[in-house]
């Protein structure tokens, strides 16, 4: 759960017929960018530490984790689609 000590993941398009998807932005991030989740009327604050490229099957990248940690995927490269970019925050 977003904001809590555990992996929160969230998957999104960054394309999607055409049109920009809800990550439409995500391969423009770097580490140390922050990253603001809005749960209700509270807003929680990741900074970005790591950015990968993994194979779609990759699934250890769900795995649960001791921090509060959010982790964002995608497909990449964004013409294609056969690759997952993961992007993970620390909470803040």
């Amino acid at each position: 759960q977003v904001g809590k000590p555990g992996n929160a993941v969230i998957g999104g398009h960054v394309a999607r017929r055409g049109l920009p998807g809800v990550f439409a932005n995500l391969t423009h991030v770097s580490a140390g960018d922050v990253v603001q989740v809005y749960r209700g009327d509270r807003v929680f604050r990741y900074s970005i530490t790591e950015i990968r490229i993994v194979a779609p099957d990759a699934t250890s990248v769900m795995s649960q984790t001791h921090d509060a940690t959010l982790t964002l995927i995608t497909c990449f490269p964004d013409e294609q689609f056969q690759d997952r970019l993961v992007v993970v925050g620390r909470l803040m």
